[in-house]
């Protein structure tokens, strides 16, 4: 009995690619080596043979930055929504659901992401001192005392 001989790597190429599934693939978050994974095949070998691909790839790829993009801005704000709210009447001997209209406060966090990403010119992580203008810390004392005895510097 001959051993059948495996075959080595990913294999080729698919013959048909539904495109919109790539795009919702890509819109959903998952890398393209998740989406090489689900398609049985390489990204690099799918977008040779069908131009399209990426494409659909990089759609999908924006519509996610666009919705994490609305997603930051309405953390950065705040929101609110319609909740139904449903709990046992015990007194009644039946469930009851209450329409309400949840809040959700700003989050600073967000916000200080939303305004550093948008707003270089006024909003940065790190705080920039010019201290040839004066602006920053006072100078450093030019002594060090040490055991009671003061070592002066230049």
């Amino acid at each position: 009995m001959v051993a059948k001989k495996k075959g080595r790597g990913r294999p080729p190429a698919l013959a048909d690619v539904d495109f919109d599934w790539v795009r919702r693939m890509a819109a959903s978050g998952m890398t393209t080596d998740q989406i090489g994974v689900a398609m049985r095949t390489t990204i690099k070998a799918t977008s040779k043979r069908e131009p399209e691909f990426l494409a659909a790839l990089e759609e999908g790829r924006t519509e996610a930055k666009g919705l994490a993009r609305r997603s930051l801005f309405a953390l950065a704000v705040g929101y609110t929504h319609p909740e139904t709210l449903t709990h046992y009447d015990a007194k009644r001997g039946k469930f009851v659901s209450k329409e309400i209209v949840k809040h959700y406060a700003p989050n600073l966090g967000a916000l200080a992401l939303w305004l550093t990403n948008t707003d270089r010119e006024n909003w940065r992580h790190a705080r920039y001192i010019d201290y040839a203008k004066g602006d920053g810390p006072p100078p450093a004392p030019q002594y060090m005392e040490i055991g009671g005895a003061r070592i002066v510097f230049g």
